[in-house]
């Protein structure tokens, strides 16, 4: 878990998928770019949960798949380090 840039509320990471790139694979990196931790994704989400997502002026209704991840390693440097903390 990291916190959201905006609201600083404890989330889980979620983005949207690459041309071509499988779902699993996605939610791998944006683990790394929102939390800077690297590992072994599963190939199968675990669960799924849906959201009310707001952006351009239109509210949405998003399913989030969950993809558990293995961590292997925690980088010390990441795309998105500094905008968000970890729990604790």
């Amino acid at each position: 878990m990291i916190t959201s840039r905006d609201s600083g509320r404890f989330i889980i990471s979620k983005g949207w998928r690459k041309k071509g790139q499988k779902q699993s694979d996605a939610a791998a990196r944006e683990a790394f770019e929102e939390a800077g931790v690297v590992g072994k994704v599963a190939s199968k989400p675990v669960g799924s949960y849906t959201y009310w997502k707001r952006g351009n002026g239109e509210i949405e209704r998003l399913q989030v798949l969950v993809y558990p991840l293995e961590v292997k390693k925690h980088r010390t440097s990441w795309p998105e380090k500094g905008k968000r903390k970890w729990p604790g």
